[in-house]
Parts: C-alpha cells; structure tokens; sequence
C-alpha cells in the first residue's frame, strides 16, 4: 500500500491537484492513461470516478469514489500542494469588475 500511495502522489504532482476540500484528482492524457490511474486508486483500495469526458477544452480527470478527502489528506501530509479558493476579492479597478483569485496553500 505504501509503494501505491507514493505512486498516487507522483501522479498528482506531475499531473493532477488536489481541490479545497482535499479531493485528488488526476488528469489523463499522454504522460498515462485511464488504466494506469485507476490500477493506482485500486492499488491504494479506492473506485476512481470520471469528469470531464466528454467536456472540450476540458481535460479528462479520475478521482476517488469513495474516501476522497482521507486520501487527499494522506497526499498533502506526504508533501502534495492543495489548492484553496481565495475568498472572492474585490478591488476598485479602472473597469469596476471584481476579480476572482486562485492560491495554492503551502
């Protein structure tokens, strides 16, 4: 189980993120298929679902079905950066628009 969850987290650090509410998840395309994440989220005892299939512009993510934010949580202890949503801003700017900002929590 502990190599799976080193392997998990290489393939969120090179390809994927891990979302406010600590959900992994993982895009497909040429560095690695549908196959070899799903194996790693088996490998670590968890279903993968999909988003994003049929979405253009879109890229294809797997995430976990169940456990989602325990494995999150395991991934960000081992090192993995989870994104936050940054409260919406709102600043005077010459257009008079608010602007909707995006950390990474350290």
């Amino acid at each position: 189980m502990a190599g799976a969850l080193i392997e998990l987290l290489a393939h969120v650090l090179a390809g994927g993120s891990i979302y406010a509410r600590f959900v992994p998840a993982i895009s497909v395309g040429r560095r690695v298929d549908h196959d070899t994440i799903v194996g790693v989220f088996k490998a670590v005892g968890v279903d993968a679902q999909q988003r994003h299939a049929d979405s253009d512009g879109r890229a294809t993510e797997l995430y976990p079905a169940t456990d989602a934010s325990v494995l999150g949580r395991c991934l960000v202890a081992m090192g993995a950066r989870r994104l936050r949503r940054r409260i919406l801003m709102l600043s005077r700017l010459s257009c008079g628009r608010a602007r909707r900002r995006f950390d990474v929590d350290s």
